[in-house]
């Protein structure tokens, strides 16, 4: 995932309402900065997906299942783009 899916996966949870405070994750391993953006994209959106089902439960809206679906496949991309991130800088540091 580049930087500007990033932004914009961003600036789609946070369209979706309710967006919990980003800043979820305080702080990294040294040399793993880099890798924030992924690591918090998918706390991010484990957290709606959260609010998603407690949604759907006191409502028993579609809306808010379809919500989740969405938000879980995001979660997924982004811990695939997590994990090749930190791979990549184990990678680096134990040739």
């Amino acid at each position: 995932m580049t930087k500007a899916e990033i932004e914009e996966l961003g600036d789609l949870l946070s369209d979706m309402g309710d967006a919990p405070d980003s800043e979820v994750i305080g702080s990294y391993p040294k040399g793993y900065e880099d890798c924030d953006g992924y690591l918090r994209a998918g706390a991010t959106s484990l957290a709606l997906a959260a609010n998603s089902i407690h949604g759907f439960n006191r409502s028993a809206e579609m809306e808010y299942l379809r919500d989740y679906r969405r938000l879980i496949a995001m979660y997924i991309r982004v811990a695939a783009d997590a994990q090749w991130c930190v791979s990549d800088h184990l990678y680096r540091a134990y040739p």
